[in-house]
């Protein structure tokens, strides 16, 4: 019988340079592992503060309209519009007025800056606006003729007895890039 302590120098070695091939492949995959967990860690991360983002996108576009709702028809367009002698939009000058702030996001054109909700109102009846299917009657008179139902009348009320506005939010992505959110809406006045 042979003496099992005494084993082939050549056969030791060889079985060491397999393990080390194991161990080199083991490590391998042990830090490719590591990588796709961090990788999918930053994913889930990035994710997260997009949805993040979006959820207060989505909140500030509804305290917009809230705040619009809570104005009604005549203060709303008092409060928001470049100037209450201003041409109606679309007209060349009359973009939005005043604009309320978007609590937590940046702008999207200067991210030194908040973003903020802009607000645009249609007041042009005669105006093609795809997204409202005007032209509408917007001061109740039974046509859609009126070119600015966007100003003041003797009894201290807006023309407009229905008022369709924009609500734009454009802000800067934590991963990069921008995000633009655009909600409309319509304010009413009975007469």
């Amino acid at each position: 019988m042979a003496d099992s302590s005494h084993r082939n120098p050549k056969q030791s070695a060889s079985r060491r340079g397999l393990s080390m091939v194991e161990l080199m492949v083991a490590l391998s995959l042990l830090v490719v592992g590591m990588l796709t967990v961090t990788s999918s860690v930053t994913r889930a991360r990035a994710a997260r503060q997009e949805a993040d983002q979006e959820s207060a996108a989505i909140q500030a576009l509804e305290q917009a309209g809230a705040a619009l709702r809570s104005l009604g028809v005549t203060a709303a367009w008092q409060t928001y519009t470049p100037n209450a002698q201003g041409e109606p939009f679309p007209a060349a000058g009359s973009g939005p007025g005043a604009a309320i702030a978007a609590a937590g996001l940046a702008n999207g054109d200067d991210p030194s800056l908040p973003a903020q909700v802009t607000i645009r109102f249609f007041t042009n009846e005669t105006a093609s606006v795809d997204t409202f299917g005007l032209p509408r009657d917007l001061d109740g008179d039974a046509l859609a003729t009126n070119v600015n139902t966007g100003t003041i009348g003797g009894d201290g009320q807006l023309v407009a007895t229905i008022l369709p506005y924009e609500l734009a939010l454009r802000f800067r992505r934590a991963t990069g890039g921008v995000h633009e959110i655009t909600w409309h809406g319509v304010l009413t006045r009975a007469r």
